[in-house]
C-alpha cells in the first residue's frame, strides 16, 4: 500500500505541479517492526516521492501503548523528512506531559467531537481547545469527519488548519481523484 501510494502521489505531482501530500495509515504491528524506517526509506527513493509529500497516521491509541518504541521510530521517519500525524487524536488515554515530547506534525482530531459542532456549547468548546492545545505545541490540527458548513465555519473560525469529510468532498476512486486534479490545472 506505501509503495502504490508514494508512486500515485509521485505521479500526481509530476503531472499536476501541486504540492501535494499522501496520507498512509501505519498499523501497531507495522509500526513495531524492526525495519519501518528502512522500508519507509527505500520507497521513498523506489517511487521518487520527496518525503515531505508522505504523511504517515498513527492512532493515538498505538502510540501511547507503544510509547517508548513508537516516539524512537516516529523520531526516525520525521529525520528521513516524513511527515507525521496522530490520527483519532483525543480519544486515547494520552498524557499531556507525553504529547509535548512526540515528534508529530499533525493531530487528526476524532470525528466524534464534531458530531454536535457548532449546537453543543461543551462540544464546541472541547474543540476550540484541542485546537488551541495544539496550536500552543507547534501542531498542525485536521478535524476529520467535517459533515456540514456550519461545522466548516465553526473550524475555520477558529483557526483549525485542514479538515476533511463528507461536506468537503467524497472519498474518490484514484481515476476519479485524477480526473479532479486534472480540473483544477
Amino acid at each position: 500500500v506505501l509503495r502504490r501510494a508514494c508512486t500515485v502521489a509521485h505521479r500526481w505531482r509530476q503531472e499536476t505541479g501541486m504540492a501535494l501530500r499522501i496520507a498512509v495509515n501505519l498499523s501497531a504491528v507495522q509500526l513495531d517492526h524492526p525495519h519501518i524506517v528502512n522500508t519507509v526509506s527505500q520507497v521513498l527513493l523506489d517511487t521518487g516521492l520527496h518525503p515531505t509529500a508522505l504523511e504517515l497516521e498513527i492512532t493515538e491509541s498505538v502510540v501511547v501503548r507503544e510509547s517508548l518504541r513508537a516516539a524512537d521510530v516516529l523520531r526516525q521517519l520525521r529525520a528521513l523528512g516524513v511527515g507525521i500525524a496522530i490520527d483519532d487524536f483525543g480519544v486515547g488515554y494520552s498524557s499531556f506531559s507525553y504529547l509535548r515530547e512526540l515528534p508529530v506534525d499533525r493531530f487528526k482530531l476524532d470525528r466524534s467531537f464534531l458530531t454536535n459542532v457548532p449546537k453543543s456549547n461543551g462540544d464546541s468548546r472541547l474543540v476550540s481547545a484541542l485546537i488551541a492545545m495544539g496550536h500552543s505545541l507547534e501542531v498542525g490540527i485536521v478535524a476529520e469527519g467535517v459533515e456540514t458548513a456550519e461545522q466548516a465555519l465553526f473550524l475555520r473560525d477558529h483557526g483549525c488548519d485542514e479538515a476533511q469529510g463528507y461536506h468537503l468532498g467524497r472519498p474518490l476512486k484514484e481515476d476519479d481523484f485524477e480526473a479532479l486534479l486534472n480540473s483544477l490545472r
